[in-house]
């Protein structure tokens, strides 16, 4: 009677052993799992933000592209007037020899 009582006194310290390692067991992974979780928010946050510098340097990019083109456009004018202020000056020159 003592021998079965004891055994089952044996299995239950085994089976309340086995319930208190799966409870460190699901603890740890709840850590690991949370400590997870906060690495992927942190990534996902440094992702974000480097999406919006690589936006914001697309952006700085496009505005000099814009300046670039204003600028080449103004000096299109610039030569086109340089061209008409030689053509003049030559049409004057040319005027005022025949007049003298």
């Amino acid at each position: 009677l003592y021998k079965t009582e004891l055994e089952t006194l044996r299995e239950q310290l085994r089976d309340k052993e086995k319930d208190a390692n799966n409870l460190i067991s699901n603890e740890h992974l709840e850590e690991l799992h949370n400590a997870h979780n906060l690495k992927i928010a942190e990534l996902e946050r440094i992702i974000g933000d480097k999406m919006m510098q690589e936006k914001l340097l697309a952006d700085a990019n496009d505005q000099q592209d814009a300046k670039i083109a204003e600028q080449e456009k103004e000096l299109e004018e610039l030569r086109n007037l340089s061209k008409q202020l030689t053509e003049l000056n030559n049409s004057l020159q040319d005027s005022l020899m025949r007049h003298s």
